[in-house]
């Protein structure tokens, strides 16, 4: 799981700016400060991690709700040769921390400077012609373990990378025993190899290691220009130390794509989808949330959650109920139309009305018993089921009070805006889920309700939110379960620990981010930049 974010010359900002992700993570700050550009770094590596494209427009993740607009675009101040730098913290994965001789769960933080370059700095043939056409990749990469810088590797001239920084025995422990029966130190063996070693690949953490090494016994100029004769005893030590780096960046590169796979986003406008939801199985919009849609129409357990919400005895008190119904197209009926209507001596396959209302008087033939009759309609029926795959699954609401079934559209917006928020909280395990603004169309004291949704999520289904949020209803939620104590629903009490409340703050020189400090009585510990949440004072005085 992600432990946290640092963002620079992204954006709104300019200087790196940290980002601790938390359960519940909650970022405040005025319009335009950069709040949601804290997402969208997210949602830009996370594009470069799962497909190994830097895609400077649009991401999978963000689907349509994000647009980058291009590398100048987003690039601090529009600077069109500037460096973005993102930076990930995670928890080591147990080959990884095996690998590097540390404990799991071992922060390992690693900085991607990411920029625009030409397709000569790339060793893999360029989509493009002209060798001066520009694209984006990562000019450089920083790996710290618990703190510690463990190398540096920046991208040359010719397209690979150079090793920098490759700390010495007490970061490399592994490694230091790998080569401890033929040299005293790993520092011993890099003053002649680290010149040397080229690292290759375009994915997000190159994974190929090799050294320009000569032939033994003949000379090598490094970058600097100096002449070292590298020395035969070190051939071997070489390949020890290539395979080495060569199964770190490997165990790297699995190691963040896992903790970036597991980023979910949702967009601030939420799909409104038609009236007709027999066709949201198809969904697979999540960004824009109409794939909630989704998982209510096939997820029962997930259903049964948000139905919990709903009732008039829940958090949102409404007398509707989600249900789901099974439609089946009509050419689909004709068959097991057929096999009912045989039963009855009926055996065209395309029965005509006279024979329709023939079946429709012999049902009433007090001849047959109900349960005669109760068989056969359940025996065309299942027929329908079979035939039709268990027909098109369709939400609808129910609406308790008429007792009649109802479209979403004639309830108000409030209620599709808020239901993928629910879906995000209780369809999602072991996830960081980022929205932006869940409480966008729900009723001032419904927000604080849907503090107590992300609550449980966090805490029963191990999931981090990432909220950008203006809600001050959500915050004061938040802060009262933890003077609470302990969570109705999750079984445990709500700590200081497990939230962090921040404030995007814009300035000449760029935005930054202040953490405000939660007490252990669920009191803030310091003042809102700015006076923030002040506005209800000066409204009562």
């Amino acid at each position: 799981m992600l432990r946290g974010i640092s963002v620079g010359g992204f954006k709104a900002f300019r200087d790196a700016q940290s980002v601790p992700f938390r359960p519940l993570t909650l970022v405040f700050g005025p319009n335009s400060a950069g709040k949601s550009s804290i997402i969208h770094a997210l949602a830009y590596l996370h594009e470069a991690a799962a497909t190994g494209r830097y895609d400077v427009n649009h991401t999978k993740l963000g689907g349509q709700v994000i647009d980058l607009g291009g590398y100048p675009q987003f690039v601090y101040r529009r600077e069109a040769m500037g460096r973005v730098q993102i930076e990930i913290t995670f928890d080591a994965s147990p080959p990884l921390a095996a690998h590097l001789g540390v404990n799991v769960r071992t922060p390992i933080a690693v900085e991607f400077v990411v920029g625009a370059m030409f397709a000569n700095q790339r060793e893999l043939p360029s989509d493009s012609a002209r060798m001066d056409t520009p694209y984006c990749g990562v000019a450089g990469i920083r790996v710290s373990v618990d703190g510690k810088v463990a190398l540096r590797i920046a991208r040359r001239e010719r397209g690979d990378f150079r090793l920098f920084d490759l700390s010495g025995d007490d970061v490399w422990p592994s490694l230091a025993a790998h080569l401890e029966s033929r040299v005293k130190r790993i520092s011993d063996v890099l003053e002649y190899l680290e010149p040397l070693i080229r690292i290759h690949g375009d994915e997000l953490v190159p994974t190929s290691v090799s050294i320009g090494l000569p032939v033994r016994g003949k000379r090598s100029t490094s970058e600097k220009g100096s002449v070292k004769l590298i020395p035969a005893k070190f051939t071997d030590e070489s390949k020890l130390l290539c395979q080495a780096l060569g199964t770190f960046f490997s165990l790297l590169g699995e190691s963040v794509r896992d903790a970036l796979s597991q980023t979910q986003y949702l967009g601030p406008l939420r799909t409104y989808p038609p009236r007709l939801l027999g066709n949201v199985i198809e969904e697979t919009d999540v960004a824009g949330g109409a794939y909630a849609w989704r998982v209510l129409a096939t997820d029962e357990g997930v259903r049964t959650r948000v139905n919990r919400w709903l009732r008039e005895d829940g958090a949102l008190r409404t007398h509707y109920e989600l249900v789901v119904q099974h439609l089946v197209p009509a050419e689909r009926i004709n068959l097991p139309l057929k096999h009912l209507l045989t039963n009855w001596n009926v055996e065209d396959s395309n029965p005509t009305e006279e024979e329709l209302n023939a079946f429709a008087t012999k049902a009433q033939d007090p001849d047959y018993t109900e349960q005669e009759l109760t068989k056969l309609v359940n025996t065309f029926v299942e027929g329908l089921r079979s035939n039709a795959g268990g027909g098109l699954p369709s939400l609808g609401l129910f609406d308790r009070n008429s007792q009649t079934l109802v479209g979403h559209r004639d309830v108000g917006i409030g209620i599709s805006q808020v239901l993928p928020v629910l879906v995000s909280a209780f369809g999602s395990r072991d996830a960081l889920v980022a929205i932006e603004q869940p409480e966008l169309h729900v009723h001032p004291a419904l927000q604080s309700e849907l503090a107590d949704a992300f609550i449980e999520g966090a805490l029963e289904r191990g999931n981090t939110f990432v909220l950008e949020t203006h809600s001050e209803h959500l915050v004061l939620r938040v802060l009262r379960r933890i003077r609470e104590g302990k969570h109705v629903t999750s079984g445990r009490a709500l700590r200081p620990s497990d939230v962090a409340i921040l404030y995007v703050e814009p300035g000449e020189r760029g935005s930054r981010v202040i953490e405000i400090p939660i007490r252990e009585d669920g009191e803030f510990g310091g003042p809102w930049p700015r006076g923030f949440f002040a506005e209800r004072v000066r409204e009562l005085l």
